[in-house]
This record gives C-alpha cells, structure tokens and sequence, in this order.
C-alpha cells in the first residue's frame, strides 16, 4: 500500500478544480474516478493509503457491496460533502464502511489530517487503549447484539459463534464476555482452557440460574440484562458514562461539526453520526480529539436545514488501525453536557421518535 496515495471517487464538474488541487499539494498521488464501482475496479492496479468519495457519487453495484465493504475496512473511506447531506445518503455510506467526513471546500489541512490518521494506527493522544473484548456466545441473534452493543462503547470486541466454528486465538484480551442460552458453565470452563484464558476476568450472561463464585469470574447477569448493566460489567475499572443510555440509542445520520470549547478562533472539524440517545451521540470521524476534551457541537438535522448547537465531552475514542478480526467503531463518543434547551428537547423528541 502506498502511504501517500489517495483514491478519489468525484462526478461533479469541477472535482479537477476544487477536490484535487488540495490533496496534490499535501503530497499525495490521486487516481480520481466517478463511482464506487470504478474505485473498486481500479483499487486492484493502484495502491492506495486512503478513499475519499463525494457523497454524490454513485453506489456500486449491488453484487459488489460486499466486497466495497471490505475495502472500506482496508484503508479509511472519508466522504466530502455539505451540511443538506439526506440522511437516507449518510447512512447507504455508512453501511458501506465510511469512517469520516470532510465539508466542502476541501482544504489542504483537512487532507493532511486524514492521511495522517490513515497511516498511523496509534491511538489518539491522551487516549487509553481500548478495552479488548472476547464475546462468545452460543446464540447468533445475542452475539449480533452484544456486539452492536460493546462496539458503540468502545471495545474492541472479537466475536465468536461457539455454534458455528472451532476457536483459534492468536490474540490478548482484558476481558472474556459468555453469553450462553445453554448451561453457561461447560462453555464458560470450555474457553478457559483456551491458551491465556484462564486468567482474564469474565462476564457472563447466563440463560439459567447465576454461576456459583469462582476466581476471575468477576459478574455473572441475566443473558437479556439491560445494555447499560452488560456495558457497566465490561467496563470494569474503566469510566462509565450512563448517560450515553445505551438502551435509549437510536440511528441518526447526520453531519457533526465540533471545535475545541472556548477557542472561539478554533477551526471547526467535521465527522457524522450514526446514532443518538439524549445523553450523547457517536461521531464517525478521523479527526481525534483525546478522551476528557471539552468540543463545541454544530449538529445538522432536518437535511442541514436545523442546527442542534452545545457542548459535549468524549468520553471514548477510537483512532483508525488494522482490526486483525476485531470489530469497532473509529470516532469518538461524545457525551452531551451544556446543550441548550432548545437542542436538548429535539435531541429527546428524535429519540422518541416524534
């Protein structure tokens, strides 16, 4: 992979003008196509660092979803848009594996930015490295949900399907999470004869009675315990922000611009969201900001139409890296403090679905 090298995915008339120019002047190669379909074509002869695509550039083919998705989990897929981004247009990107989003005009800092991101897989500074999980369960529907679940907190989460496939383990975890709708205690003993297993904490969500104390075990919970308490468990030492309310997310696309708080002459970043609860909101965006900062929040709604403006702090952050079978978010979670009441009152009535 070329560590200077951008594909570009730009219909529009003056993509030669105005998308280009920035990204040859941070140093990059580009190979600039129209469609995600031809970005996939040329992905096999011109080896690239990082993806960035208009959002109004066509889907690819149906037959080829599958195979943008893995591409996008390869190298960062960054969108380049306005704040009227439709939220039905966010979310078709979203599905295939965008990490980010940058507001038109492209500007040569934005560039240098998301490369950078793109090449490094270090944690943001100031950040702590993410708790990694190993989710097992017998069950295909909780193992989708518990993932789901662990992912929008942060995790880093390995999920295996015991019904499905033999375990091999080539990595380290700082906690063992068992979900089992069968007895939970043969699996349970079952993975800890597993090479580094027997020593890490375990949470486990059992479908039958608690499992007896035994060393390491650290909880044992109900298989259909609430998001919030399964997330608590996993979180061990690590600060747990209840506000977010796990159970109260829903999906929410739109466009997110966020600044250092009380540096009025900051330059505003910009990511989007995925989903919201009356707590706080998930970020996708490359542009880190370390766990603790105090942001300033624009959130566009209503096609760009309405601005949600506040405060928030990020409680979590993911930077982009090489997921060697792990599962997780890039971006930040934001958790809302300061937003104004008139904010506050629409972030609650889109939660509710009104």
């Amino acid at each position: 992979m070329s560590a200077d090298a951008v594909l570009v995915i730009d219909p529009s008339s003056n993509a030669v003008s105005a998308t280009l120019p920035p990204i040859v002047a941070a140093g990059a190669r580009v190979h600039r196509v129209t469609s995600m379909t031809e970005a996939l074509d040329a992905a096999r002869s011109f080896s690239h660092a990082m993806m960035i695509a208009d959002v109004a550039a066509a889907p690819p083919k149906p037959e080829r979803v599958s195979e943008a998705a893995r591409h996008a989990g390869s190298v960062p897929l960054v969108l380049l848009g306005q704040a009227e981004v439709p939220s039905p247009q966010l979310e078709a990107w979203s599905n295939l594996g965008a990490t980010d989003l940058v507001m038109r005009p492209l500007k040569l800092a934005d560039v240098q930015l998301r490369l950078g991101a793109a090449k490094s897989a270090a944690p943001a500074e100031g950040s702590k490295r993410p708790r990694r999980v190993l989710l097992a369960s017998d069950d295909a529907l909780d193992l989708h949900r518990l993932d789901a679940v662990l992912q929008l907190n942060g995790f880093y989460v390995l999920p295996v399907d015991l019904t499905m496939r033999s375990l091999e383990l080539n990595e380290t975890f700082d906690v063992l999470v068992v979900s089992a709708r069968s007895p939970a205690a043969p699996l349970l003993h079952q993975l800890r004869h597993k090479r580094g297993l027997e020593t890490v904490p375990a949470v486990v969500l059992s479908a039958g009675a608690p499992l007896a104390a035994e060393p390491h075990l650290h909880v044992c919970l109900h298989v259909n315990a609430p998001a919030d308490d399964v997330v608590r468990a996993v979180s061990g030492d690590r600060r747990v922000h209840p506000q977010l309310r796990v159970h109260q997310r829903v999906p929410f696309f739109s466009v997110v611009e966020f600044r250092e708080a009380g540096n009025a002459a900051g330059r505003w970043l910009a990511g989007f969201s995925s989903n919201l609860s009356p707590g706080g909101v998930f970020v996708r965006s490359l542009a880190m900001q370390r766990v603790g900062s105090a942001l300033e929040l624009r959130m566009h709604v209503a096609e760009g139409h309405e601005v949600l403006e506040g405060s928030g702090v990020v409680a979590w952050a993911n930077a982009w890296g090489t997921r060697g079978g792990f599962h997780f978010s890039v971006g930040m979670g934001l958790q809302f403090l300061g937003m104004n009441p008139k904010s506050l009152m629409r972030i609650r009535a889109i939660c509710s679905g009104e």
